[in-house]
């Protein structure tokens, strides 16, 4: 037995039943892509409206038990746009360098005629955001052997 204390049988003094304690490892577990509310873990909320950010528009929502606001957790903390970080992602898997996607990133975005500051743009940069997103790449982990039969340009 655990040492948690269950109070599910205790009454308050107006006769309310007190909520039962739960053990975190027995609360349930978050998708990687799954939106949760980010203070009570509910999935009870409603869209609210969106943010500026510096390069993108974020959508916020509105948790319908706590009633705060709240962003994605995934895109909270991004000075990058989602498109721009796939994008560089995907042409990490193609088999380019990291240097090389970084440098065709700038032009890409250069190209688009963007307002996205590509300053903060590096190797470093692009190397996070591939360890963060390895679960939701399924070439991941066959890139190695890819590479030693094929060049990026086939």
């Amino acid at each position: 037995m655990s040492n948690l204390i269950l109070v599910e049988n205790l009454t308050s003094k107006v006769g309310e039943k007190l909520p039962m304690s739960v053990d975190k490892k027995d609360a349930p577990k978050k998708k990687f892509l799954e939106i949760i509310c980010p203070y009570c873990s509910s999935v009870n909320f409603v869209k609210r409206g969106t943010r500026q950010k510096k390069n993108e528009v974020v959508q916020l929502y509105l948790c319908s038990d706590c009633r705060k606001t709240f962003t994605p957790g995934k895109t909270k903390g991004k000075h990058y746009p989602i498109s721009v970080i796939l994008d560089a992602i995907s042409l990490y898997y193609l088999g380019y360098s990291l240097e090389e996607v970084v440098e065709r990133m700038k032009k890409i975005i250069n190209a688009n005629k963007t307002d996205i500051d590509t300053k903060m743009l590096g190797t470093g940069t692009l190397l996070e955001w591939i360890n963060q997103y390895e679960p939701l790449c399924a070439f991941a982990r066959m890139r190695p052997f890819a590479l030693k039969l094929f060049s990026p340009e086939k």
